[in-house]
């Protein structure tokens, strides 16, 4: 009869939907070279939590005094974004192609919500990118958050199914 309790009680478990994070948007809000030139940067990629990878990049810098602004399409991938620093550039690495780098205050992860990070612009100096030259810096904040509500939920097991499995369990268990 145990070995029977014990296999509903496993049967249960295995019912309870695992935690998977979903792909969040995020959006550049109130981001400024405003310290060096006055570009913006706007638009939106997207963070993948289950993977550590970033797509959908599609965001622009627009132009300033010192750099006519860029359009970003791509990341390098040698920089996961789980590290905390994320490197961004156009379709192409060549001899005077932008790089923008995100420096968030805290690494992404699938919790969402608002940060702030630091940012910069540079240009290869070189065909192989090896060299940079600073263009300009700044700083603002990305979000996930639309209209000031959160867009992206975590899915998790009800509490309440985890503690019937383990009532039932600890109740099967010791009856027989």
């Amino acid at each position: 009869m145990k070995r029977l309790a014990l296999s509903f009680v496993v049967a249960l478990f295995l019912a309870i939907p695992a935690a998977h994070a979903t792909p969040l948007v995020w959006t550049f809000d109130d981001t400024s070279f405003a310290n060096h030139d006055g570009g913006v940067v706007s638009g939106s990629f997207t963070f993948d939590p289950d993977t550590n990878s970033i797509s959908n990049i599609d965001f622009a810098s627009t132009a300033g005094s010192s750099f006519a602004g860029a359009t970003y399409m791509a990341t390098d991938t040698s920089y996961p974004p789980s590290s905390g620093a994320l490197f961004f550039y156009t379709a192409t690495l060549t001899t005077g192609s932008p790089i923008f780098f995100l420096q968030p205050d805290n690494p992404l992860t699938d919790a969402g919500g608002a940060q702030h990070f630091t940012d910069a612009e540079y240009e290869c100096e070189n065909a192989a990118c090896s060299f940079l030259d600073t263009l300009r810096t700044g700083d603002g904040y990305i979000s996930t958050l639309s209209d000031g509500v959160g867009v992206a939920e975590t899915p998790e097991p009800a509490a309440s199914i985890t503690l019937l499995c383990l009532d039932i369990a600890s109740t099967s268990l010791t009856r027989f």
